[in-house]
């Protein structure tokens, strides 16, 4: 009789080695640190990297901010809203640790005029609602023919007063002057600087004739703009001759705050990854001189 061949009996599973499990968690500890080190260097060296984190974080911090809002209403065109200009100055303000959350309604687009302002339903709209303060800036031709400079400040006084009818405070940014490169290729450079200095003079009297007529307080990044294009003549206020740079628009965002918190510029720590330290530094010193 054929005998079934019994199976060979399993062999005894091998044990762990000594000490194999603690080093293998030894060394994910260590990943994991390292990691965290790399993530924490890229945060506080990397500006870009500070801000992307900040920016996808605000939304939470706003949500659990207990500070009273101040409501901002902002009438501009591209001059106004490039690089996110009113972002900036939300920055800026809660890097100084202000009191208030600042918060900005945009309304305008590329080249907007006074006129077209005036004649845009959603403008209309916002200006009938209550403001902690209505900002408007005009475009920027709105000096270079007698048309323009009339409805630059018929529109503007009509602007101005439908604003503080809903009893909202309003101000009037005075533009700055193009760049010497703007007036055209066929004047000599010193006719074109001669032109330029005459058009920062009749900017800041067109600014001043609507904010008198219509009761309106003056933001004048003009004149810081002229003090800094002295102070650091290296650094680039403008993109193109006409739209601001990022160093514009943050020295518009820093003007702008100075005007809306009623105090100085020293304590502000936040400046944009693409400005100069200096120049932060030189243009925080014109505001609170």
């Amino acid at each position: 009789r054929t005998r079934e061949a019994s199976a060979p009996a399993p062999a005894p599973a091998s044990a762990p080695a000594a000490g194999s499990s603690s080093a293998g968690g030894m060394v994910g500890i260590v990943a994991a640190s390292l990691a965290v080190l790399a993530i924490a260097g890229a945060y506080w060296y990397f500006p870009p990297v500070r801000q992307a984190v900040a920016a996808v974080a605000k939304p939470f911090q706003t949500m659990l901010d207990m500070r009273p809002e101040k409501k901002i209403l902002v009438v501009g065109n591209s001059r106004t809203f490039l690089n996110d200009m009113p972002g900036m100055i939300g920055d800026i303000a809660d890097s100084a640790r202000s009191p208030a959350r600042y918060t900005f309604t945009r309304k305008g687009s590329a080249d907007a005029s006074f006129r077209q302002h005036w004649n845009d339903p959603s403008v209309q709209y916002a200006l009938t609602q209550r403001w902690d303060e209505v900002i408007f800036q005009s475009e920027s031709n709105a000096r270079f023919s007698p048309q323009a400079r009339q409805e630059f400040l018929s529109y503007g006084e009509k602007l101005i007063a439908a604003a503080k009818a809903a009893h909202s405070p309003a101000a009037l940014v005075v533009n700055w002057a193009h760049a010497e490169t703007a007036f055209g290729s066929k004047t000599t450079a010193s006719a074109a600087t001669d032109l330029r200095a005459q058009t920062v003079i009749d900017l800041q009297k067109a600014h001043r004739e609507l904010a008198e007529k219509a009761g309106a307080q003056l933001i004048d990044a003009n004149r810081v703009w002229e003090q800094f294009r002295v102070r650091a003549p290296k650094q680039s206020l403008y993109a193109d001759g006409n739209h601001p740079s990022v160093t514009g628009s943050y020295l518009l965002a820093l003007t702008i705050y100075k005007h809306l918190s009623g105090g100085g510029a020293a304590t502000v720590a936040y400046a944009p990854a693409s400005v100069d330290q200096e120049a932060a530094a030189t243009m925080k010193t014109l505001l609170d001189w």
